[in-house]
């Protein structure tokens, strides 16, 4: 990550951190998740749902329709519910990405968030570790979340694969919606308007 984005990526959790919703923030939601799905939402941090809500309103704009991505939008960092980050671990890990992304991955895909949260067990390595952890299986846990919630299986697995690299899709023609190539195509918009905000 190049230190302009590093700078950007920190603004923005910066003001990421002083928004609020409005009620027709939480209509728009309605409109694309479930009951049970909007419970999922409603327990994210404030931040995340309005980076969440960015992105599917953003999408919408774009005259994407599709339930499944727009849910995928709302849903895609729910996994973080499991181990919610604090404003410093978020900057931690915008900066370890960019200052030494090798050493990031290798502690986002160690053994497990167990470890890296025990810091009777791991000492102070598994405190600067656990953000990494969180940021790199937070997809995974996101995608089992949203099952459980009634999230259909294209749904979950936008959302598991949020973070992979982005898919390149050329312009093609309508194509069946249950393709492999349609599944592509809705990750890459997901994945453009995720990079764009």
């Amino acid at each position: 990550m190049k230190s302009p984005r590093v700078f950007y990526r920190v603004r923005q959790l910066w003001q990421a951190a002083r928004v609020h919703l409005v009620a027709q923030d939480y209509q728009f939601v309605g409109r694309f998740l479930t009951p049970q799905q909007r419970m999922l939402f409603d327990h994210m941090q404030l931040s995340e749902q309005a980076h969440s809500l960015q992105l599917a309103r953003r999408l919408h704009e774009l005259g994407e329709d599709d339930p499944d991505l727009l849910a995928a939008a709302l849903l895609h960092d729910v996994g973080k519910m499991r181990q919610p980050l604090q404003l410093w671990e978020r900057i931690w890990i915008v900066l370890g990405e960019a200052l030494f992304p090798a050493l990031a991955h290798k502690w986002g895909a160690g053994s497990g968030l167990e470890e890296a949260t025990d810091s009777h067990k791991s000492g102070p390595a598994s405190f600067l570790r656990r953000p990494f952890v969180v940021a790199e299986q937070h997809p995974q846990w996101g995608a089992e979340l949203a099952l459980q919630a009634g999230a259909s299986i294209l749904t979950a697995d936008l959302i598991r694969r949020h973070h992979t690299r982005p898919v390149a899709v050329p312009w093609q023609p309508p194509i069946l919606r249950s393709s492999p190539a349609a599944a592509d195509r809705l990750l890459g918009l997901l994945q453009s308007v995720d990079d764009e905000s």
